[in-house]
C-alpha cells in the first residue's frame, strides 16, 4: 500500500494542475451578425474568432454568451462577468473597465434615400447600440429607436425617419438575409460615411486587478489575430490616392524635398543604419537619442511640421526617407530610423517608376483616429535612379467624410 502513495499523490498533482491549465472567461456580448451570433447554440463570428485567437495560447478560455447590450454594461458593472466585447469606447463604461486593442474595426455610413445631413435628419437607431450611444454623445437624439435592423429600414419605407446610422458590414448582412428571404428593401438607400469605430473587449477593472499581465499580453497577441474590417474598399482607396497624391506633390514641391534627395551624404553600411536604428528604438519622444534629436532639428523637418500644421488635421505624420530608406527629415519622431524593411519603403523603391503605395487602415490608441500610411518613391530626373521616399499619414476619417456612395439597394 505505501508503493501506491505516491502514484496516488502524482495522479492528484496532475489532476490538479489540468484543472489549473484552463480557466473560465465570462465574456457578454450583443448580437450583431457577422461580429457575433448565435447559432446551433454557439457563439461565432468575426470578432469571436479574435478573442479566442488571442486567447488560444494562455490558460483563459472564453464562454461568450449574447446578451442585449444594456444588460451585458449592467453585468459588467457589477461584476457578473469578466468582460463585455464589441463595443466602442464609453467614457461611462471607462469608470468600471478598461478597453482592449480592437477586435474588428467598423464602418458606420449613414444610410438614407436622398443625400441628407446627419445634424439635420430624423434620426432612427437601435435602442442600446453603439451607434445609439456615440449619437447621444454627439447630441443627436435618434427620433425613435427599434430593436432591429429590419424595423429601421421599415421606418425609412414609411417615411417614419430620414436616416439611420448603421455598420457596412451589419447592413450587408441584413441586406444578403433579406434578399435570400425575398424580403428586400422597397427603397434605394443611399450611404454617407460618417466613421470607423474600433469594437474592444471592455474587460472588468476588479478581474485586472486579480490578473494585472492580462490585458497587455491579449492585446500583443491581437496584433497576429485581427485580419478582417482594416482594409479599403477599391472607391475608397481610389480616393484616397487621388487626394494623397495632390498632398505629396505639394509638399515635394513646396519643400524642395526632391533637391534635398538629390544632394546625399555617402551612404552608410547596414551595419551602421542597424545600430543607429537599434539607439532609436530605445528614446523616446521626451527623450530622443542624439541621432533622432539632430533629425528632427533639420530645416526639412521644421518644414514638414508647418507644412503639416497646414493640412487641417488631414495629415497625421509625414516622413522623407533616402535611397536606402533611413529617415532623413520627420515631423515628430518614429518608431524607426531605418525604414528600409518597411512596406511604406519597400514596395515603392521597387518600383522602376515613382511607386505609390496606400497601407492598411491603423488605429492609433493614443491619439484615437485612424490613419492610412500613402508613400511615393522619388527618382532622379536625369538618371533615373532611386533617391528616396516621402510617406504621410492620411487621417482616414478626414479623408473619407461627407462622401455619397452609390445606391446599396434595389426596389
Amino acid at each position: 500500500m505505501k508503493f501506491c502513495a505516491p502514484y496516488i499523490l502524482l495522479l492528484g498533482c496532475l489532476a490538479a494542475t489540468s484543472a489549473l491549465a484552463t480557466q473560465p472567461l465570462q465574456i457578454y456580448a450583443p448580437e450583431a451578425a457577422p461580429y457575433q451570433y448565435e447559432m446551433a447554440g454557439e457563439v461565432h463570428g468575426t470578432t469571436v474568432e479574435a478573442l479566442r485567437c488571442a486567447l488560444n495560447e494562455t490558460s483563459w478560455r472564453p464562454e461568450v454568451h449574447i446578451v442585449p447590450q444594456r444588460r451585458g454594461i449592467h453585468s459588467l458593472r457589477t461584476g457578473v462577468i469578466d468582460g463585455y466585447m464589441a463595443i466602442t469606447p464609453s467614457d461611462d463604461i471607462d469608470q468600471f473597465a478598461t478597453l482592449s486593442a480592437p477586435l474588428a474595426l467598423e464602418k458606420w455610413y449613414l444610410y438614407s434615400r436622398e443625400p441628407v445631413s446627419l445634424s439635420k435628419a430624423r434620426l432612427g437607431a437601435i435602442a442600446g447600440s453603439n451607434e445609439s450611444i456615440w449619437l447621444h454623445k454627439k447630441g443627436l437624439t435618434p427620433r425613435m429607436q427599434v430593436s432591429s435592423l429590419g424595423q429601421l429600414v421599415a421606418l425609412i419605407e414609411r417615411d417614419r425617419i430620414d436616416a439611420m446610422v448603421v455598420d457596412q458590414r451589419v447592413m450587408e448582412r441584413y441586406l444578403k438575409d433579406a434578399r435570400d428571404n425575398r424580403s428586400a428593401p422597397r427603397v434605394q438607400l443611399q450611404r454617407q460615411f460618417i466613421r470607423f469605430a474600433p469594437l474592444g473587449l471592455y474587460v472588468g477593472k476588479n478581474f485586472l486587478a486579480a490578473h494585472p499581465r492580462f490585458l497587455a499580453r491579449f492585446n500583443d497577441n491581437l496584433d497576429d489575430c485581427v485580419s478582417s474590417g482594416f482594409q479599403l474598399e477599391d472607391s475608397e482607396r481610389q480616393l484616397i490616392q487621388r487626394q494623397s497624391t495632390t498632398l505629396l506633390d505639394q509638399a515635394i514641391s513646396e519643400l524642395a524635398i526632391q533637391d534635398t534627395l538629390s544632394n546625399p551624404p555617402p551612404p552608410s553600411t547596414l551595419a551602421d543604419i542597424l545600430m543607429i536604428d537599434e539607439i532609436w528604438q530605445a528614446s523616446t519622444a521626451d527623450a530622443p537619442s542624439e541621432e533622432a534629436q539632430h533629425i528632427l532639428e533639420r530645416p526639412l523637418s521644421k518644414a514638414l511640421r508647418q507644412w503639416q500644421e497646414q493640412q487641417h488635421g488631414r495629415v497625421t505624420e509625414t516622413m522623407v526617407m533616402d535611397a536606402q530608406g533611413s529617415l532623413v527629415a520627420s515631423s515628430q519622431m518614429t518608431s524607426d530610423y531605418w525604414q528600409g524593411d518597411e512596406d511604406k519603403f519597400r514596395v515603392v523603391a521597387a518600383d522602376p517608376g515613382d511607386g505609390f503605395y496606400i497601407g492598411p487602415v491603423r488605429y492609433d490608441a493614443s491619439a484615437q483616429h485612424f490613419q492610412v500610411i500613402a508613400s511615393r518613391a522619388l527618382h532622379d530626373p536625369r538618371s533615373g535612379e532611386l533617391i528616396g521616399a516621402v510617406a504621410l499619414g492620411i487621417d482616414i476619417e478626414k479623408a473619407l467624410s461627407g462622401q455619397v456612395l452609390a445606391d446599396v439597394t434595389s426596389p
